[in-house]
């Protein structure tokens, strides 16, 4: 784990009641008190003031109170995912293994927080506390925002001004982190292949004439130059996002931990808000962008490095993607629903209908 001073490591205190077993002051272990000291020279309660557990993730909002201060920190224990989870599809690059995601998030956390001197306007990152090896455990600071689809909601110009600070804010991670470990889809042949798997698998499951016409867009939509790589997100969807009143803007649940093209990560945000604008307020005009979507990419731009040509092909690779998890994991009605909005914005992306 990082061994650095700056990042602060522990709270102190006695046991406190927890909904479902496990405690903020069980969980924070480590290293002498540093940016808690002034609740560490007394003793300590722990409230939890919310909770959920999903996908494998608890997690925990709790408020510390000591002696003479109050703070809120968020405990995101991770735990087996369940079974049901593990769909034999293809994806954009390997699954990453369960048993190190917590220690790539926290490691990502303590090196965006560090690099935040460096950041533009707008950017911010949520303060990591401490990872408690026993638990699987992150203990961080609670970012005072809202998650970027609910800010989102309506496409006006304040939905605008926060997917720019979400573009600006991936830019920044994209630009400040390194994870050299490994890398996927990282040449114009690696990405062929992706594109060939989804469709083959999708085939059965999607009209023919899509998947056709999807094939035959592709032959000439693919650029020649090699794609601009960085350590990515992955799931860099809205719900991802946290942007506070001041519209500086935070991205959570990252691991960072792959170098993959930087347009995954762009082409994930921009096809929710596109889908999400489909389903809200109907079909848009071909060739066209939601005002929202356009503002991530124009905030983007303003940080970070951007090969406009490479943008449509992993815009069509995170549809496929997502049409393949919502073929695997059944048909509810909501799905069904999602599942033609997908197809429809595909349809318009590769120029027909669905």
């Amino acid at each position: 784990m990082p061994d650095d001073e700056d990042v602060p490591r522990r709270v102190s205190g006695r046991r406190s009641m927890s909904s479902d077993g496990f405690d903020v002051v069980e969980l924070t272990t480590r290293r002498g008190p540093a940016w808690f000291a002034d609740l560490a020279e007394g003793d300590v309660t722990a409230k939890v003031l919310a909770s959920s557990d999903r996908a494998g993730i608890g997690v925990q909002m709790v408020e510390l109170q000591g002696p003479t201060s109050r703070h809120e920190v968020v405990v995101k224990r991770y735990r087996s995912r369940p079974a049901t989870l593990r769909m034999n599809r293809p994806r954009l690059g390997e699954p990453d293994d369960p048993s190190v995601k917590p220690e790539c998030e926290f490691a990502a956390l303590v090196e965006l927080h560090r690099a935040l001197g460096s950041a533009g306007l707008g950017c911010a990152a949520v303060r990591p506390i401490d990872f408690v090896d026993d638990h699987r455990a992150i203990v961080m600071e609670r970012f005072a925002g809202t998650d970027a689809r609910r800010l989102m909601r309506r496409a006006n110009e304040r939905g605008s001004e926060v997917a720019a600070a979400g573009g600006a804010a991936l830019a920044f991670a994209h630009r400040v982190l390194e994870r050299p470990e490994r890398q996927r889809l990282a040449t114009s042949e690696e990405i062929d292949e992706a594109f060939g798997t989804f469709c083959d698998h999708l085939a059965p499951s999607v009209p023919e004439r899509l998947i056709e016409r999807t094939r035959r867009w592709w032959r000439s939509a693919v650029p020649g130059a090699p794609p601009v790589l960085a350590a990515c997100h992955a799931d860099s969807a809205p719900r991802n996002l946290l942007v506070d009143t001041d519209m500086n803007a935070a991205w959570i649940d990252g691991l960072f931990r792959w170098r993959a093209p930087v347009y995954q990560d762009i082409a994930v945000f921009v096809t929710s808000v596109q889908v999400r604008s489909r389903l809200t307020f109907g079909g848009l005009r071909r060739g066209s962008r939601d005002r929202r979507a356009q503002a991530f990419i124009d905030g983007y731009r303003r940080h970070g490095e951007l090969q406009a040509e490479w943008l449509p092909p992993f815009e069509a690779l995170v549809l496929l993607d997502r049409l393949a998890s919502l073929v695997d994991h059944g048909g509810s009605a909501r799905r069904r629903l999602v599942k033609r909005a997908v197809e429809a914005e595909l349809a318009t992306l590769v120029g027909g209908r669905a």
